[in-house]
Protein backbone atom coordinates (compact mmCIF):
# COMPACT_ATOMS: atom_id res chain seq x y z
CA UNK A 1 0.00 0.00 0.00
CA UNK A 2 1.45 3.17 -1.06
CA UNK A 3 1.11 7.07 0.49
CA UNK A 4 -1.53 7.46 -2.42
CA UNK A 5 -3.44 4.36 -1.36
CA UNK A 6 -3.55 5.21 2.25
CA UNK A 7 -4.90 8.96 1.66
CA UNK A 8 -7.39 6.46 -0.84
CA UNK A 9 -8.74 4.40 2.26
CA UNK A 10 -8.80 7.16 4.35
CA UNK A 11 -11.66 8.78 2.09
CA UNK A 12 -13.26 5.74 1.60
CA UNK A 13 -13.64 5.90 5.33
CA UNK A 14 -14.14 9.35 6.08
CA UNK A 15 -14.83 11.55 3.05
CA UNK A 16 -16.07 14.73 5.23
CA UNK A 17 -13.41 14.36 7.36
CA UNK A 18 -10.86 17.18 7.39
CA UNK A 19 -7.34 15.64 6.14
CA UNK A 20 -5.32 19.24 5.83
CA UNK A 21 -6.09 22.11 7.56
CA UNK A 22 -3.94 25.75 7.06
CA UNK A 23 -4.48 27.49 10.62
CA UNK A 24 -3.62 30.97 9.15
CA UNK A 25 -6.14 31.15 5.88
CA UNK A 26 -8.43 28.77 7.84
CA UNK A 27 -8.83 26.87 4.38
CA UNK A 28 -9.17 23.03 4.93
CA UNK A 29 -9.83 20.11 2.15
CA UNK A 30 -11.31 16.79 3.29
CA UNK A 31 -10.56 13.31 2.44
CA UNK A 32 -13.12 13.24 -0.56
CA UNK A 33 -11.83 16.39 -1.59
CA UNK A 34 -8.03 15.49 -1.49
CA UNK A 35 -8.35 12.92 -3.35
CA UNK A 36 -10.39 14.58 -6.07
CA UNK A 37 -7.34 17.16 -6.44
CA UNK A 38 -4.87 14.45 -6.16
CA UNK A 39 -6.32 12.52 -9.16
CA UNK A 40 -6.62 15.73 -10.99
CA UNK A 41 -3.02 16.77 -10.57
CA UNK A 42 -2.24 12.73 -11.37
CA UNK A 43 -4.55 12.96 -14.68
CA UNK A 44 -2.89 16.63 -15.72
CA UNK A 45 0.53 15.84 -15.59
CA UNK A 46 0.15 12.22 -17.43
CA UNK A 47 -1.64 14.25 -20.02
CA UNK A 48 1.37 16.55 -20.08
CA UNK A 49 3.48 13.50 -20.84
CA UNK A 50 4.81 13.01 -17.21
CA UNK A 51 6.02 9.28 -16.73
CA UNK A 52 7.42 7.29 -13.93
CA UNK A 53 10.41 7.63 -12.64
CA UNK A 54 11.10 11.06 -14.32
CA UNK A 55 12.31 13.59 -11.43
CA UNK A 56 9.29 16.30 -10.84
CA UNK A 57 10.29 19.07 -8.60
CA UNK A 58 7.97 20.61 -6.21
CA UNK A 59 8.75 24.26 -5.79
CA UNK A 60 6.88 25.86 -2.59
CA UNK A 61 5.85 25.32 0.65
CA UNK A 62 3.19 26.09 3.44
CA UNK A 63 0.18 26.10 2.01
CA UNK A 64 -2.96 23.22 1.64
CA UNK A 65 -2.09 23.49 -2.12
CA UNK A 66 0.98 21.92 -1.84
CA UNK A 67 -0.53 18.71 -0.01
CA UNK A 68 -2.63 17.33 -2.92
CA UNK A 69 -0.02 18.65 -6.05
CA UNK A 70 2.45 16.43 -3.96
CA UNK A 71 0.78 13.61 -3.51
CA UNK A 72 -0.11 13.72 -7.06
CA UNK A 73 3.19 13.95 -8.75
CA UNK A 74 3.55 10.30 -6.38
CA UNK A 75 -0.01 9.11 -8.32
CA UNK A 76 1.42 9.69 -11.72
CA UNK A 77 4.40 7.73 -10.93
CA UNK A 78 6.86 10.24 -10.89
CA UNK A 79 9.76 11.14 -8.41
CA UNK A 80 8.66 14.26 -6.70
CA UNK A 81 11.38 16.14 -5.54
CA UNK A 82 10.74 19.39 -3.04
CA UNK A 83 11.97 22.14 -3.46
CA UNK A 84 11.76 25.37 -1.17
CA UNK A 85 9.89 27.96 -2.52
CA UNK A 86 11.72 30.96 -0.43
CA UNK A 87 15.24 30.29 -2.23
CA UNK A 88 16.55 32.53 -4.76
CA UNK A 89 16.82 32.01 -8.12
CA UNK A 90 20.09 31.42 -8.22
CA UNK A 91 20.16 28.37 -5.32
CA UNK A 92 17.01 27.02 -6.56
CA UNK A 93 18.18 26.30 -10.71
CA UNK A 94 21.42 25.14 -8.70
CA UNK A 95 18.90 22.49 -7.38
CA UNK A 96 17.34 21.66 -10.42
CA UNK A 97 20.10 20.96 -11.97
CA UNK A 98 21.78 18.95 -9.76
CA UNK A 99 18.92 16.61 -9.23
CA UNK A 100 18.51 16.19 -13.45
CA UNK A 101 15.18 17.53 -12.90
CA UNK A 102 12.38 16.88 -15.85
CA UNK A 103 9.64 19.08 -14.95
CA UNK A 104 8.82 21.26 -12.41
CA UNK A 105 5.48 22.34 -11.00
CA UNK A 106 5.02 25.91 -8.80
CA UNK A 107 2.51 26.00 -6.17
CA UNK A 108 1.13 29.70 -5.22
CA UNK A 109 1.18 30.17 -1.61
CA UNK A 110 -1.78 32.10 -2.09
CA UNK A 111 -4.30 29.47 -3.66
CA UNK A 112 -4.68 26.28 -5.06
CA UNK A 113 -2.85 27.63 -8.31
CA UNK A 114 -0.22 25.39 -9.63
CA UNK A 115 1.51 25.26 -13.10
CA UNK A 116 3.63 22.52 -14.86
CA UNK A 117 6.42 23.32 -16.65
CA UNK A 118 9.03 20.82 -18.70
CA UNK A 119 12.94 22.03 -17.83
CA UNK A 120 14.50 19.27 -19.24
CA UNK A 121 12.10 16.35 -20.54
CA UNK A 122 14.43 13.73 -21.85
CA UNK A 123 16.96 14.11 -19.06
CA UNK A 124 18.29 10.67 -17.67
CA UNK A 125 18.60 10.24 -13.93
CA UNK A 126 21.70 8.60 -13.06
CA UNK A 127 22.85 5.39 -13.78
CA UNK A 128 20.70 2.71 -12.07
CA UNK A 129 17.93 5.28 -10.60
CA UNK A 130 14.90 3.89 -12.48
CA UNK A 131 15.87 0.77 -10.75
CA UNK A 132 15.38 1.82 -7.21
CA UNK A 133 11.79 2.82 -8.34
CA UNK A 134 12.24 6.36 -6.91
CA UNK A 135 9.27 7.87 -5.29
CA UNK A 136 10.93 11.13 -3.60
CA UNK A 137 14.06 12.48 -3.70
CA UNK A 138 14.65 15.38 -0.49
CA UNK A 139 18.13 17.18 -0.59
CA UNK A 140 20.24 17.62 2.74
CA UNK A 141 23.58 19.04 3.39
CA UNK A 142 24.45 16.15 5.69
CA UNK A 143 27.56 16.83 7.43
CA UNK A 144 29.01 18.88 4.73
CA UNK A 145 28.18 22.18 3.01
CA UNK A 146 27.34 20.13 -0.84
CA UNK A 147 23.89 19.14 -1.06
CA UNK A 148 23.47 15.35 -1.75
CA UNK A 149 20.16 14.17 -2.45
CA UNK A 150 18.36 11.03 -0.87
CA UNK A 151 15.93 8.35 -2.59
CA UNK A 152 13.51 7.20 -1.09
CA UNK A 153 11.68 4.27 -2.52
CA UNK A 154 8.12 3.29 -3.58
CA UNK A 155 8.26 0.70 -1.51
CA UNK A 156 9.76 2.14 1.41
CA UNK A 157 6.96 4.40 1.48
CA UNK A 158 4.29 0.96 2.27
Amino acid sequence: MTLVDLVRASADRHPERAAVSHVASGRRTTYGALVAEIDAVAAALRGAGVEATQRIALVGSGSVAYVPVAFGILAAGACLVPVPGGLRAPEREQILEAIDVNGVVHVREDGGDWTFAWWDRDRRGPVGFAELDPAFVRFSSGTTADAKGVVLSHAATR
